[in-house]
């Protein structure tokens, strides 16, 4: 059999591997270019293609070969250097690179569909995101996503604006939440802006529009949203949204609003098994580098079906083993969580804990002994929260922070003491953190 026989053949595998749509986005442009001595050479678009299918389907790729070979063979992926793919950038479009969403929005740079724990309750919403990515404003337009609180709507927001940034292509994506679009329109109305405003919106090529349902009772917002979903669609630009609860549902959301929202695909985030709640828990704890038994994620996991409150309890949990040291076992995690671990002070945990989600930072900035301001103030206020609510020993709290000495935990309580008079930031970020 020729090679490019074969490789009709392994597309063909493939495609009845996997769904249609899965298929046409990674696979449509990929072709094979050599294959010799066990090796086969995959052409494709770009970089960011070749690492996600080195990532995500490698071994489907590999088992696609096994019918004709005899053993599976090596993949490697080739793509043009950039700046020389083949497809021209739309003419109608700006020339110049993805913009970012909003950082001032709360986006998150691991919010990306490789990160995104994929099962039976988010299936639907996962592949069609990923169309939408891939092509937007030619499927699923508008896109509506919908289920409750820290299910995932947000991460698959962020994933399509993360994912259009890495292809580099001139897009300009928009995120906003109803919050924060109507905080904004009431701002321009006073200040006579609202035309530059909604202008401003309007330039966007792919609308991320997250809780919706907080639209509810707001008839100025309401009105202007329409204008804007009505002005982008007119002109094919994609329209994604997110929701607690379905359109319809939204107390005193407009009728004409809830037809244009439900006019195209919707599809629901449901509760996740206790097996897919492990597994989110487990990668959490892996990016955290923070190693947790199977039988401790599945007990975490049948806790809680808040996944945000699943990775509260985990931020816990680690920051009570690196002060302790002791062994992640079900017994330890209960009694952790329960609040009842006795002849020890847990108030430290927690004060780093809080400190480190209050200025996003990972437990492991806060206990490093970096010197930059971003770190070394926290860590500052960390010190000195623990002296001034937990009453332990320096000695003690220093071990908590690294096994620093005594010494620097006089100089953070000091430091913060001398700054609290007169620094109105410090006086802020206390009131917040107490």
């Amino acid at each position: 059999m020729k090679n490019h026989e074969i490789w009709k053949k392994a597309r063909e595998n493939l495609r009845s591997s996997m769904p249609a749509k899965i298929f046409d986005t990674w696979f449509s442009k990929a072709s094979m270019v050599r294959m010799q001595a066990g090796e086969v050479v995959l052409q494709v678009p770009n970089k960011f293609v070749a690492a996600w299918l080195k990532e995500r389907y490698l071994g489907a790729i590999e088992r696609a070969f096994t019918t004709f070979l005899p053993k599976p063979p090596k993949i490697r992926f080739h793509f043009p250097a950039p700046g020389t793919d083949c497809a021209p950038p739309p003419t109608h479009l700006p020339q110049s690179r993805s913009k970012p969403i909003d950082p001032e929005q709360g986006t998150h740079p691991d919010f990306r569909f490789s990160s995104l724990v994929v099962g039976d309750h988010n299936r639907l919403a996962y592949s069609s995101a990923l169309q939408v990515a891939s092509s937007p404003g030619t499927t699923y337009n508008p896109f509506l996503i919908w289920g409750k609180t820290s299910c995932g709507k947000t991460h698959l927001l962020h994933a399509i604006a993360n994912f259009v940034l890495e292809t580099g292509k001139p897009i300009n994506t928009t995120y906003l939440s109803a919050d924060k679009f109507s905080a904004q329109i009431s701002t321009a109305a006073k200040t006579g802006n609202l035309d530059q405003l909604k202008n401003m919106f309007a330039r966007a090529d792919i609308l991320l529009f997250d809780d919706a349902q907080h639209l509810s009772d707001r008839p100025r917002s309401q009105e202007i949203f329409q204008w804007l979903f009505d002005a982008l669609l007119s002109r094919k630009k994609q329209i994604v949204v997110a929701s607690r609860v379905l359109p319809q549902l939204v107390p005193r959301l407009a009728s004409p609003l809830q037809s244009r929202l439900t006019s195209g695909l919707m599809a629901e985030i449901a509760t996740p098994d206790s097996k897919t709640k492990a597994q989110i828990i487990k990668n959490s704890a892996q990016r955290q580098k923070f190693t947790i038994p199977e039988d401790v994620a599945f007990y975490l996991a049948g806790r809680n079906d808040d996944i945000k409150v699943l990775l509260e309890d985990l931020v816990r949990l680690q920051a009570n083993i690196s002060i302790y040291h002791t062994n992640l076992d079900i017994s330890t995690v209960k009694s952790l969580l329960e609040g009842n671990r006795p002849g020890r002070c847990p108030a430290i945990a927690d004060i780093l804990r809080i400190t480190a989600a209050y200025f996003n930072l990972s437990l492991a900035d806060i206990l490093s002994n970096k010197k930059t301001r971003t770190l070394s103030y926290p860590r500052h206020l960390a010190m000195y929260l623990c002296r001034k609510h937990t009453g332990r020993p320096l000695k003690e709290i220093g071990r908590a922070f690294g096994r620093k000495d005594h010494s620097t935990v006089i100089y953070a309580v000091k430091r913060i003491e001398s700054q609290i008079r007169n620094r109105k930031e410090v006086q802020r970020d206390l009131s917040q953190l107490e």
